[in-house]
Parts: C-alpha cells; structure tokens; sequence
C-alpha cells in the first residue's frame, strides 16, 4: 500500500515495538503563535555547466520549489548557449521557520523537441538563514567537479505576520481558510456558452483546480491560509495537442484571498480572457476547532482506558499462573504482546495453533496486545467478531477455518461469485472509493474464510475490547514509495486498531471510521462511509507492496549503513534516461493500493529528528534522528 502524496508500506519486521512505545514519556499537541517571513532567492549565476547538446552548450536556466511554503514551481529565464550562464533574478516565498523548509534547486538544460534535461539538484536548508540576514551561498552541483550555482538568501520580517501552529514536535499543522464559490449560471450564461472546459484554479489549496460543468453552481476550496492562495480561472484542453502544450493560459490578473473580507460574501468578477469574465460570490471564512487527526505521541483516551481494565484481567491471570501468594500492584503488571508475522493461510493457521497453545497454557488472558500483518490478520478479524473470543473454547473457530482451508477453492471464482463482487465494487465506486486489484483480492479471500459476507468493520471491534476482555488488535500495514524506491530502501509501518489508525513514528492518528476518507492540514475534507473490515484485509497483505528489486534482495543479503549526519544541503546528479527506466520498471508496482493520506499537507517540524519517539527504521536496526 502507498498513500497519495505522502509529505508521502515486507512481511515481516523484526520490532520490539510495544516495549518501546509503552516506555516512552509521551508528548501531545501543542498550539502557540508564531511569526512567519519573507525569503528572497536571488538565483545569480552557474559555472562549468557541461553541455548536453552535441554541437553547442546547454540552453540553462533555474527552477526553484519550496514545498513548506507553496505548491508552485518558479522558474528563472533561459540562458541559451552558455556554460557559465548568468541570471540575477530574484524570487520569494512566506515562510514559517517552525517548519522544516528545504528550498530544491533544478538546473535544466532546455530542449525544444523532447523533455527538458535534468542536469543537477541542491536541496538547500534554509534553517541557514536568520531573519535579517543576508547570505550568499555557492551550492556545489557535483561533489567530483567544479560545477557550481551562486544563490544569495535573505530573510526579512513582515509586520503583523503571525499564525498558530499546532504540532506535536514531529509534524506541524498550519491555519486554513475555506474558499466558497458560488456561480450563477444564468449571469454567465453567454461566457459559458463562448468558452468551453473552464475551470476555478487555485493552486495553494487541497483541491487545485475544479471543472466547471453543467451539474457544478458551487466550489470549495481548502488553503494555507499563509500561502497567498489566490483564485484563477482557466480553459482546459481535451485535444491531443492542447493536452501536449498544457492548458490554455491566460495573462488576467486573479483574485487574492487576501484581499476578501472575511466571513463576508462578495461579488467579484473573475477574468477568463481579454473578453470574457465570470461573476462569482465568494466567501473566505478560517478552519477553526480542533484537528480531525490527532497530533500526540502518546496513547489515545480510549487505550488509556483499555489497558486500565485489561491490567486487572493481565495480573489475575498471572497470579493463578505464577501461583502468587499477594495481588499484583499496577505498577507490578507487565505489557505483554503477541506478535505474527503473514505467510497467507499457513500464517492463518499457525496463528490459530499459538493462540489456542497459550490458552492451554492459561497464558493467553496474561497478553495484552495482539499484531500481526497478512495472513495472520485473518485470524485476527475472524476471532473478533465475537466479543468474548478469548473467554470461550478456541477448537470451534480453528474446526471451521479447517473446513474453510480444506474446501475446494473454485466457488470463490465462480460466475456468480464474480457478478457478485461487480455489484459490490460499483457499490463502492459510488461511495467515493478508488477500486484496485487489492479489493478484489480482499472479496476472495472473505468468500474463501466466510460462509456469509460480513458487514462488520474495524470500529465495531471496539465492542470485543471496550471491557478489556481480551487482547488489543493491531493490524499492521506497510507504507512504501510508489515507483520510485525499493521497500528496502523505504518503509514504514502504519497500525490498525479499533480505535486509531496511524503512524506512531509520526504521531499522527485517524478515528478507523475515517480512514479512506479525505484530509487536508490535520483537518477532514471530504468523508468517506467506513468500508467493511475485508477491504482492509486487502491493504494488510502487504506482499503487494513488492517490486522486482525487493524480490531481488530476497536472494541476497543486505546490511544498511547508518545515514550520515544532517547536512545543510545535498545535491544530486540524475541518471541517465535509459537507467531512469530501467529503474522505474524494477520499482514498479502495478497492483500495489493507493489510499488517500490522512497526513496530507502537514509538514515536518523543524526540530523532528531530534524528538525522543520519532525514528527511522532501516532493516533490523532502529536509529534515531
């Protein structure tokens, strides 16, 4: 599984996570002012450029992005013919230092038949420069040559320039206005009429750009309120050729949000082109409230109170076990979990052979979570749609899931089973959902283990765990890049349980009703209804997250060296296009699932690798930022 713009999930990880997580002292979200600045980049000049062309040097120029601080690219002009090309222009950006901002720097050689070479990158830390500051840095572009790009920073103050900040040290979420268009498609009729495939663009916010179409009177649009967001209108091609080109342009001035009165309707009249203009009312009003995804390293309320009932049930246990004499004090009770690992139903059934082993051995009530990933996730789901599993015979459901294993396999692909999984996965297109190849999986493997389908989801665990009678479940999928690295050069792991789903290393948590739903900033954008635990099921058997390089390394042994410090700033020199594709067909994952991601727009704290809970897995060894 990948999320969707992720600020961006192998089967089994060696962890002691829970001994870890549980020890830590655990910090929550915190909300305070702070002033936010102008930074200026004054793109100078590049040296010993190499040419890309054959006959004569490259044609250069700068592009400039700073995602902490907008979604836009800025671009200088071409220098044609020269390797030590000269600009002398300045570009700027409001920044929050709280952040972490690294400015990227591309240096392109310009081609007007193919795609624009990508000669080198710097990523540049602009935590550098101080406010009223003025630095003059000379980037290298290759650590073994000479290249060179010369840039000066400066930072300066803004008068009244503040804003709240909420974070938990690791990420940071920012303030967010909420755009709300309204048209009047009588009043522009004849515009309409006149230009086709119009659309509303503003490209500081969640949604970018909406489409203009005959259902569509009303558009919203979520923003960094600090991003000078500002409205556009837009015609979109459909030709071939238009598409090629990109949309058609136009040089009218948009509308700055701004510039609006708050909480107030207004009437403006957005430019489309020299001759045509939309009238809108538009309505800029501030997201206020708390965030829809928590921020806090430590446990939510609910798992609080969890563990409170299930330390009564842990320490009788463990007294009849241990034979003790004297109660167990809260403080005497250990946290002990059970972790599997997947392998499809050989994982299923050794799952069920351990857990009925520990209860033989009236160990299982001494456990106070359960994990597991893949196949060991359905014996998980299976046992706890019954609320009081733990306390009753495990022979009965292991009986059935040998039936289940035993059976012949053919009516899961029957042509009935197949009609029947059309109409559930239209019925899930309709409720906003993407539908990949995992979901079909997820349908099979529930015809597979279930006599009949099961409408219960991930929340309605709670009901098994709300009296601490048995076990905890977290379910475990994995987060990986899409296309571009190997899960062995990128991973993380994101937990399911009854009550959150999220990202411990951030601090980052969703109510499980949410997820699949649509966030932006910490705050939820569009709701999604909750899909039914087997969808999920899908998303845990995270042997979809392989490609042909992890396969690769299946066969070899691989040991990670520990990273290098933190440095200011990197450069990078890309490959050449034929390793480029080479590399994008190893790293390639075609039926992978893509989910929306709940961490959307949240940005990294400043200080985040230096927070005692955040850390960065590489194979077997944690090591701390």
């Amino acid at each position: 599984m990948h999320f969707e713009d992720l600020p961006t999930f192998p089967e089994f990880f060696e962890v002691d996570y829970f001994g870890e997580a549980l020890e830590f002292l655990r910090k929550q979200q915190q909300v305070e002012t702070f002033p936010f600045y102008l930074l200026s980049v004054k793109v100078i000049q590049a040296r010993h450029i190499p040419s890309r062309d054959l006959w004569t040097s490259s044609d250069c120029y700068v592009s400039l992005r700073l995602p902490s601080a907008s979604n836009k690219q800025m671009m200088t002009k071409v220098i044609s013919n020269a390797s030590n090309p000269v600009w002398n222009e300045s570009f700027h950006f409001f920044i929050q230092p709280e952040v972490k901002n690294v400015l990227e720097l591309k240096l392109y050689d310009e081609d007007m038949v193919t795609k624009d070479d990508l000669i080198f990158m710097v990523a540049y830390d602009v935590a550098k420069v101080r406010p009223g500051e003025t630095i003059c840095e000379d980037l290298l572009l290759n650590r073994q040559g000479p290249e060179s790009l010369e840039v000066e920073f400066k930072m300066e103050s803004i008068c009244g320039g503040f804003e709240s900040i909420a974070t938990n040290g690791i990420l940071t979420a920012r303030e967010v206005s909420r755009l709300d268009v309204k048209m009047d498609k009588w009043k522009n009729e004849e515009c309409l009429k006149n230009n086709k495939n119009i659309e509303l663009v503003v490209k500081e916010s969640f949604e970018e750009a909406q489409a203009i179409t005959q259902e569509s009177e009303s558009f919203t649009f979520h923003c960094v309120k600090n991003w000078e967001p500002k409205l556009e209108a837009s015609m979109k091609s459909n030709s071939f050729v238009g598409k090629w080109l990109g949309d058609a342009a136009t040089d009218c001035p948009g509308v700055l949000l701004k510039s609006l009165p708050a909480g107030e309707e207004t009437k403006v009249a957005l430019p489309l082109s020299k001759d045509a203009e939309l009238e809108l009312q538009l309505q800029v009003n501030d997201c206020l409230g708390d965030l829809d995804v928590r921020l806090g390293c430590d446990l939510c309320g609910a798992e609080q109170d969890f563990l409170s009932k299930r330390k009564n049930v842990v320490a009788s246990a463990l007294k009849k076990v241990l034979l003790l004499e004297q109660e167990l004090q809260g403080h005497e009770v250990p946290v002990i979990a059970v972790m599997a690992t997947g392998g499809g139903a050989r994982a299923m059934s050794a799952f069920y052979g351990h857990l009925s082993a520990l209860q033989k051995l009236n160990l299982l009530d001494c456990v106070t979570y359960l994990s597991g990933a893949s196949g060991a996730t359905w014996t998980m789901r299976s046992l706890y749609e019954d609320a009081d599993w733990s306390q009753k015979d495990l022979m009965g459901p292991i009986h059935r899931a040998q039936e289940y294993i035993a059976r012949s396999k053919s009516s899961a692909f029957s042509l009935e089973a197949l009609q029947r999984y059309d109409v559930e996965l239209r019925q899930r297109a309709r409720e906003g959902h993407s539908v990949y190849f995992t979901d079909v999986w997820s349908l099979i493997i529930d015809r597979l283990f279930h006599d009949e389908q099961s409408d219960s989801k991930l929340s309605s665990q709670q009901q098994a765990v709300t009296q601490g009678q048995n076990p905890l479940p977290i379910y475990l999928a994995l987060n990986v890049k899409k296309d571009t690295q190997s899960t062995c050069e990128f991973k993380e792991w994101c937990e399911f349980s009854p009550y959150e789903v999220g990202f411990s290393k951030y601090g980052a948590f969703i109510c499980p009703e949410d997820f699949g739903s649509d966030f932006f900033m910490g705050r939820l954008i569009n709701k999604r209804p909750e899909s039914r635990i087997c969808y999920l099921e899908g998303i845990w058997s995270n042997i979809f997250s392989l490609n042909l390089k992890d396969v690769h390394h299946l066969y070899k042994s691989w040991q990670w060296p520990f990273p290098d410090q933190e440095k200011d700033e990197a450069c990078f020199i890309p490959p050449m296009n034929r390793s480029s594709i080479f590399n994008g067909i190893l790293t390639s994952r075609p039926i992978g699932e893509k989910k929306p991601n709940f961490l959307r727009g949240l940005q990294l704290h400043k200080d985040y690798y230096q927070h005692e809970t955040f850390s960065m897995w590489q194979g077997k060894r944690a090591i701390l930022g």
